[in-house]
């Protein structure tokens, strides 16, 4: 039997120019950024399923990336710090070539939103 193939799109912001935008969370430890992607060239007609990646220096600290606002046309990445106290800025990410990086597959496949990621990022090595 043959596996189908699904369409996809696989894509990235620009390092050090991302259109980050910050928010002001609710509760303690709850702002961050978020970019609004557009993937509406890949022609879905019905919401895919999205997976997120936030890439670019990253020294030691947890991050929190979440997919919402997902339609067949785009989505938002939310991307927040479980530090206490650490919020970042724009400039803060683009300064360190914080990249939004996203696949999105399927036409209509159902999948709970919001979807979160939560990874630490490894020891750096570097002086």
């Amino acid at each position: 039997m043959p596996i189908a193939s699904l369409p996809g799109i696989i894509g990235s912001t620009t390092p050090g120019a991302t259109s980050w935008v910050y928010y002001n969370g609710p509760a303690p430890n709850t702002s961050g950024l978020y970019v609004d992607i557009d993937y509406s060239s890949a022609g879905f007609t019905h919401t895919p399923l999205v997976l997120p990646v936030v890439t670019g220096s990253i020294d030691n600290w947890v991050m929190q990336v979440t997919v919402g606002n997902v339609t067949a046309t785009g989505c938002r990445i939310y991307i927040r710090s479980t530090l206490e106290g650490f919020a970042p800025d724009p400039t803060y990410a683009n300064a360190n070539n914080w990249t939004a990086q996203y696949a999105a597959v399927g036409n209509g496949i159902w999948v709970p939103q919001p979807i979160t990621f939560t990874w630490t990022a490894p020891p750096c090595d570097h002086v």
